[in-house]
């Protein structure tokens, strides 16, 4: 079992790499956090980057990179970090390290990607359906 410090320091070594990461994205994570509370959905985050950038569909990647990123501080400060979000099992410590604001385990990730094909390749083919 890890020692009190030695969490503390992972923890604020993660915060770093997050705030960076935030940092890469042309965000100040100060300011934002300062007006996350304005933000009820990705979009509302994408109109305010909106701002620095022209293209939505950039701001709405971006704004969901960053929803991820605050996400996984929080988790951090409440000390639910690494527990997925969909089965409450721990998320693996390679998993967090190339990903760390993973909110689910690989296995739950793979699961609702094959979701996610499987709903897009349904709504695509019905589309070319004729209705007789």
């Amino acid at each position: 079992m890890k020692n009190l410090v030695s969490v503390m320091v992972e923890q604020e070594i993660l915060l770093q790499k997050l705030d960076f990461m935030l940092l890469n994205l042309g965000v100040s994570p100060e300011v934002l956090t300062s007006q996350l509370e304005d933000f009820s959905e990705v979009t509302d985050m994408a109109n305010f980057l909106s701002y620095e950038e022209v293209q939505l569909k950039i701001n709405q990647k971006k704004a969901n990179k960053i929803k991820k990123i605050l996400s996984a501080k929080k988790k951090i400060e409440e000390g639910s970090y690494g527990v997925c979000d969909e089965c409450g099992d721990t998320i693996s410590q390679e998993r967090l390290t190339a990903r760390p604001f993973a909110s689910r385990c690989i296995h739950c990730q793979d699961e609702k990607e094959r979701s996610d094909k499987k709903s897009f390749s349904t709504v695509h083919s019905n589309q070319y359906l004729k209705i007789s």
